[in-house]
C-alpha cells in the first residue's frame, strides 16, 4: 500500500503543482490583461484629452475669428456711413450751388431789357417757325390730294378711252357683219 499511497501522493503533488502553475499562469494573464488595459486606457484617455484640447483650441480660434470679423464689419459699416454722410453733404452743396446759379441767371435775365427783347424775338421766331411748318404741312397735304385727284382723273380718262375704243371696234365689227350679211342677202337674191 505504500506504493499506492506514494503514487497517489505523487499524483496529488503533481496535480497541486499543475494547479499552482495554472494559477500562476492565470494570475500572470490577469496581470498582463490589466497592464494591457492600462496601456489602452492611457492611449484612449490621451486621445480624449488631445481631442478636448483641439476642440477647445478650435472653439477659441472660431471665437477669435468671429470677434475679428464682427469688428471688421463694424469698421466697414462705420466707413460706409461716413462716406454716405460725406456724399450727402457734397450733393446738398452742389444742389444749393445749382439753385443759386439758376436764381442768379433768372435775376439777370429778368432784369435785362436786351435779354427780354431777345426772349420775345426768340418766342416770335419759334411761333413763326411753327406756323410756317403748319402751312408747309397743309400745302404738302393739298399737293398730295391734287396728285391723287389727278391720278384718279387720268385713270378715269384712260378707262373712258379704252371704253370708247372698244365701242368703236364693236361698231366696226358690227358694220363688217352687216356688210357680210348684205352681201350674202344679195347673192341669194
Amino acid at each position: 500500500m505504500s506504493g499506492t499511497k506514494k503514487f497517489v501522493e505523487q499524483r496529488i503533488v503533481k496535480r497541486r503543482e499543475q494547479e499552482a502553475r495554472d494559477m500562476d499562469l492565470r494570475r500572470r494573464l490577469t496581470e498582463n490583461n490589466i497592464l494591457a488595459g492600462h496601456g489602452k486606457s492611457e492611449v484612449r484617455v490621451e486621445g480624449m484629452r488631445r481631442a478636448r484640447s483641439e476642440a477647445t483650441e478650435r472653439r477659441e480660434l472660431f471665437l477669435d475669428y468671429s470677434f475679428v470679423q464682427a469688428e471688421q464689419d463694424k469698421a466697414k459699416r462705420r466707413d460706409i456711413a461716413q462716406f454716405e454722410d460725406q456724399l450727402a453733404d457734397e450733393l446738398a452743396k452742389r444742389k444749393a450751388e445749382q439753385m443759386r446759379q439758376e436764381m442768379d441767371r433768372r435775376r439777370i435775365c429778368d432784369g435785362s431789357e436786351e435779354l427780354r427783347a431777345l426772349k420775345e424775338r426768340l418766342h416770335m421766331a419759334k411761333v413763326n417757325k411753327e406756323r410756317a411748318q403748319q402751312l408747309l404741312e397743309i400745302e404738302v397735304r393739298k399737293e398730295k390730294e391734287r396728285l391723287t385727284e389727278h391720278l384718279q382723273a387720268e385713270h378715269m380718262m384712260n378707262e373712258n378711252l379704252e371704253q370708247q375704243e372698244l365701242e368703236h371696234k364693236l361698231n366696226i365689227e358690227k358694220n363688217k357683219q352687216r356688210e357680210r350679211v348684205k352681201v350674202i342677202n344679195q347673192q341669194q337674191i
